[in-house]
């Protein structure tokens, strides 16, 4: 059986092995792990790269299952992205698909 991520574990890897893990080993509730699968999000990564309102608009998940998403990625360090950086984001893939 494969051991689950603990702090000591967290502050030694490196980040982006980090963003390649699965989202169950953030250890959040079934409920809120399957709402997420359920949106296409597998990998701390993908969750990362939404921002509140994309977690609050995903079906079946509530008020409460967004807080306990903000409060573990809140004690790991971490926080869901802003909607200008997800704009900024998208502006800058737009360009750099129009110059390949």
């Amino acid at each position: 059986m494969k051991r689950l991520l603990t702090i000591q574990d967290f502050d030694s890897l490196d980040f982006n092995d980090f963003l390649l893990r699965p989202i169950k080993e953030l250890e959040l509730s079934s409920r809120t792990t399957n709402a997420l699968i359920a949106d296409d999000v597998y990998l701390i990564g993908h969750l990362l790269q939404k921002t509140e309102w994309d977690i609050l608009k995903t079906p079946n998940l509530g008020s409460k299952s967004f807080h306990e998403i903000i409060d573990v990625l809140t004690w790991k360090g971490l926080r869901l992205r802003t909607a200008k950086e997800k704009v900024c984001y998208q502006r800058w893939a737009a360009d750099l698909k129009g110059a390949l």
